[in-house]
């Protein structure tokens, strides 16, 4: 399977004519990202800061509808946690299976499902309860050995913590599939006839994934998305899932030098931190690991997720780091919160979803409070992205010799003028409204929120269909139609 090629992602100028925006966690939500991407002209371009995965519904089926979406819009996909939770599973499930191979090469398969089976239902009652033991005593268990200081060991360790915090996220969605894949031969395990003896467990098992692979598919996609995304151009920003490590100066220096990845501990910072308000700003997590008082002089606008800001004490804005959080809570209410980066605007999409989901009390514990949190973080959202667009700030990607320089400037006329930005109303819309787009299909119903289905529970299909072109008002001719009953191989129609 695929390795990470680069960390850093530059988004440069939308050559294409649209508009660009931000969409924060998604967390399953495909109806909701559906009926957004379909509101969109096709020039226009999508940046996401990652969380695609967990919480909602259909995780599977997002990733489907992302992978199409790919082919047919210009989108930019970012890493978030929830993603790196998933990479490090497959990697930890790998890691088991090739550890029980190598021990009993000549078991069949379902000897080796219902051991796998059996300590992930350990792994479960140990983390599900508050994890009562550490990660090492919980591998020493899984192995029935104590640990040694051998790299393998450490490894072992890592990959059952993050095992364990992807069950208390996924319940058994990923695990499930992975077995089934492996019960359908679709992965396969083989020791080699001379193993080397100094190898690590992981790298004396082959392990093979067919073309059909959806645990391959999935690997592939995540393993390959990038933490930090620059964007260029007039009003530009810098986006990363939960929390940036570096200053600007730092990030376009390691850009400069072609230095596209970071340590591992820069990166589990830039997935996991949460920054919460008290007394002072915190950061909780590793001490060797603070955040930068500061993100250098005059740091351009950095984007953010992962935290939801109707928690107790969370900012939407910090005014010293100009940092934006987009993760306002809008999942929890049917809808998705963006901004429209080529005119500076966060809005809800779509905010009829959240009055309908106060009228019908589908909410949150505490979603009074939160409600009125989350229109308010919508508000100083467009306020601060108000002040910044009158700023006027450029940053020019420079590319010459085969190197690349980002150069930040003040434009000589404001970006952006006082009556083109649209205002929020108290029902969280931007007005003016933009451009209305005359469309065939139906829009997909409304979804209640609930805990995560079963398995084998699927929305009906959705149809993806290419938007019109600007000044057209019907859609274009080429329907793409996009299968999203996600079905792992081997169940028959009774089952499902």
């Amino acid at each position: 399977m695929s390795k990470t090629s680069k960390d850093i992602e530059v988004i440069g100028l939308n050559t294409d004519g649209g508009e660009v925006w931000v969409v924060f966690d998604v967390h399953g939500a495909l109806y909701e990202l559906h009926d957004f991407i379909m509101s969109l002209h096709s020039k226009d371009w999508v940046v996401f800061i990652g969380d695609y995965v967990d919480k909602g519904k259909y995780s599977f089926e997002v990733i489907e509808y992302l992978i199409k979406l790919k082919t047919l819009r210009k989108i930019f996909l970012g890493r978030g946690n929830h993603e790196e939770l998933w990479v490090q599973a497959i990697k930890g499930l790998g890691h088991l299976a090739a550890f029980y191979t190598l021990k009993r090469p000549g078991d069949p398969t379902k000897k080796l499902l219902k051991w796998l089976d059996n300590v992930l239902i350990t792994i479960e009652g140990l983390g599900l309860e508050g994890y009562p033991k550490g990660p090492t005593e919980l591998t020493e268990e899984i192995l029935g050995r104590k640990l040694g200081e051998s790299e393998d060991d450490a490894i072992f360790v890592e990959l059952m913590e993050s095992l364990v915090t992807h069950l208390i996220n996924s319940e058994r969605l990923l695990t499930d599939v992975y077995m089934q894949e492996l019960r359908e031969g679709l992965i396969t395990m083989t020791v080699p006839l001379q193993p080397s003896p100094d190898a690590a467990v992981i790298q004396k098992v082959e392990i093979s994934y067919d073309k059909g692979s959806h645990i391959a598919r999935i690997y592939n996609l995540f393993d390959a998305l990038p933490l930090v995304q620059v964007l260029t151009g007039k009003n530009p920003a810098v986006a990363v899932h939960a929390a940036l490590r570096i200053t600007d100066r730092e990030l376009f220096a390691k850009i400069e030098k072609g230095d596209l990845t970071f340590t591992r501990s820069e990166k589990k910072f830039m997935l996991w931190k949460r920054v919460m308000v008290g007394p002072k700003v915190e950061l909780q997590g590793d001490a060797e690991l603070d955040i930068p008082e500061d993100r250098g002089p005059d740091p351009i606008l950095g984007l953010v997720g992962h935290t939801p800001t109707i928690v107790d004490n969370v900012e939407a804005v910090r005014e010293k780091t100009n940092i934006v959080n987009g993760d306002i809570g809008a999942f929890h209410y049917h809808s998705l919160f963006v901004l429209n980066m080529t005119r500076g605007y966060g809005k809800f999409h779509d905010p009829a979803k959240i009055q309908e989901a106060h009228a019908s009390q589908r909410l949150i514990k505490g979603a009074s409070q939160a409600d009125v949190k989350m229109k308010l973080d919508a508000e100083r959202i467009n306020a601060h992205l108000k002040r910044y667009w009158e700023r006027g700030l450029v940053l020019d990607d420079i590319q010459q010799d085969g190197k690349r320089r980002l150069v930040l400037r003040t434009a000589a006329v404001p970006a952006v003028t006082p009556d083109v930005t649209p205002a929020l109303t108290p029902e969280g819309e931007p007005k003016p409204e933009r451009r209305e787009i005359k469309r065939e299909h139906k829009s997909p119903p409304a979804l209640h929120v609930s805990a995560m289905p079963p398995l084998r529970a699927a929305p009906p299909h959705l149809q993806l269909i290419a938007p019109p072109e600007k000044g057209s008002e019907s859609p274009a001719p080429n329907k793409e139609v996009i299968n999203l009953r996600f079905k792992p191989p081997g169940l028959t129609s009774a089952e499902s």
